[in-house]
């Protein structure tokens, strides 16, 4: 199923024109936000609902990945060979799916 999934995001970004960009703020709010990105101890991403910006320090995002990642009621730890199984099963794919479009 990942690797289904995997293809199709690669098909659908291939798909669309990347190159259109559209823009919502003003100059100034452009270079607000420029000069945000260049501060590595912030965060700067999208927000999970809506159209927002989230601005969060890089620690606090850290922290909260790490423990969402120890929640075991939605991730286990997988060994190591089997994880490398999967990776071997997506990989091939996917480089088949990117010589196509080369």
């Amino acid at each position: 199923m990942f690797q289904i999934v995997c293809e199709r995001v690669v098909r659908k970004m291939l798909n669309s024109d990347c190159h259109i960009k559209w823009y919502n703020l003003t100059p100034v709010e452009s270079k607000a936000l420029h000069e945000l990105e260049k501060d590595r101890s912030l965060r700067i991403m999208r927000a999970d609902k809506g159209t927002g910006i989230v601005l969060m320090e890089q620690s606090e995002y850290t922290a909260i990945l790490e423990g969402d990642l120890k929640d075991s009621n939605y991730y286990n730890m997988v060994d190591l060979k089997a994880a490398a199984r999967q990776f071997k099963c997506t990989d091939k794919p996917l480089k088949d799916l990117l010589k196509t479009i080369a």
